[in-house]
């Protein structure tokens, strides 16, 4: 099987799940994007999951300042 994304890319879908770990000792630096729904997530120090899903005004806005800050965007 296979989804399409929001870019307009055709990925494959697996029969089983499969899990994507980051081990870090700050996880409030990352994020991560749903390309299929748009979702925006963000590493968090607590809860029952490690990411937490943003607001997407908020997650627009903090992407914009990585843009903004980048020498490599």
């Amino acid at each position: 099987m296979s989804r399409s994304l929001l870019t307009g890319e055709v990925v494959s879908e697996f029969e089983k799940a499969r899990d994507l770990l980051v081990h870090t000792r700050a996880p409030n630096k990352y994020m991560l994007i749903d390309l299929e729904d748009g979702k925006v997530y963000r590493g968090t120090e607590s809860g029952d999951s490690s990411w937490q899903e943003l607001d997407v005004t908020e997650a627009g806005f903090q992407l914009e300042q990585v843009k903004l800050a980048s020498p490599f965007l």
